[in-house]
């Protein structure tokens, strides 16, 4: 996983959260510390980045189900 990260007042970040379809994704989101920022970077859930967000995710996938975490999240419809 990724050093955390912490977003500043009103910088965008990215976090891996359900969509309206409750269908596992990659969003990003402008700080303005609400409960909803305060989870994320509490979580760990903050990225700089999509890619950071992206690699984060394909490595827990790895390191949870012992296959190529991309082919995980591929297979299983972005969980």
């Amino acid at each position: 996983m990724t050093e955390s990260f912490r977003p500043k007042w009103e910088e965008l970040y990215w976090y891996i959260g359900q969509d309206d379809n409750d269908k596992w994704t990659f969003m990003q989101k402008s700080c303005v510390n609400d409960w909803i920022d305060k989870y994320h970077i509490s979580m760990g859930n903050c990225y700089p980045n999509k890619e950071e967000a992206v690699f984060d995710m394909y490595d827990m996938l790895e390191k949870i189900t012992g296959e190529d975490g991309y082919t995980v999240w591929l297979r299983d419809g972005k969980m």
